[in-house]
């Protein structure tokens, strides 16, 4: 659950979108964040210079949770944060839970939450299917969802890496809006990023690229109708799949 440098750069971008973020939102974080390292403390401190968050900055630096929260702040100027997590250090902020049971009614989170964080928390999770309920029963209309995932890689990190079919086709099913999507290649010392526009363009990528690699995924969706969740059928086998989709993935067979 830590923001590396590809995590700073993909909410930096999100912020510099500017109508992509709700204004001063409530923040959920499926897994508390911490403040991974690759970006050292005084290169996020140029981000906001001469202001109470630098001062905040420099008190925390040895909090990598502080520090994570401090950079949120800066990113999304929330009127509040919670974090749901098993393991995390306890804080006032922080319930821990285990995410492969549901949340319960009576603590008043459905649809709660402006932005919903699954920050690499994910793929730790057994239960797929009530993690991603999860997330949009407690993302406000018009709110929105980031995740970030591991995608090729990783050896033994989690229970799954999961391919972009799976955030596309919950978009789908959902009728999300997709507001961003990066890869990130997560080998160290690398820091590569790059914007993939449609399904289509990350096919011809990964051919290009190989799979060989620690990578991961960002995404940012939109919750754009007050609706049950609804669990996809992987698009390429449904009846709404292209001729040229369906045939990409025949020849991958």
């Amino acid at each position: 659950m830590a923001i590396t440098y590809a995590d700073y750069l993909f909410w930096k971008e999100l912020k510099k979108r500017g109508s992509l973020l709700p204004f001063n939102p409530r923040v959920l974080e499926l897994g508390r964040a911490n403040w991974y390292g690759d970006v050292d403390i005084e290169i996020l401190a140029k981000n906001f210079p001469n202001t109470e968050l630098a001062v905040e900055l420099e008190a925390a630096r040895d909090d990598k949770f502080a520090v994570a929260r401090i950079f949120y702040k800066w990113i999304l100027n929330y009127r509040s944060v919670t974090a749901i997590d098993l393991h995390a250090p306890p804080a006032d902020d922080t319930i821990s839970h285990n995410l492969n049971l549901p949340i319960p009614l009576e603590w008043g989170f459905h649809g709660r939450f402006d932005v919903v964080i699954n920050n690499g928390t994910g793929e730790h999770v057994f239960d797929q299917r009530l993690f991603f309920h999860t997330a949009h029963l407690m993302t406000a209309l018009d709110g929105i969802m980031v995740h970030s995932s591991p995608c090729w890689g990783w050896p033994d990190h989690g229970f799954v890496c999961h391919q972009p079919t799976l955030f596309l086709d919950l978009a789908a099913e959902n009728k999300y809006e997709l507001l961003a999507w990066w890869w990130a290649d997560m080998s160290p010392g690398v820091a590569r990023v790059v914007e993939i526009r449609n399904a289509e363009a990350f096919r011809q990528f990964a051919k290009k690229e190989g799979t060989g690699k620690d990578s991961m995924n960002f995404f940012a969706l939109r919750k754009k109708y007050d609706a049950p969740f609804r669990v996809p059928v992987q698009g390429v086998y449904s009846d709404g799949a292209t001729e040229e989709l369906s045939k990409s993935w025949q020849e991958r067979g």
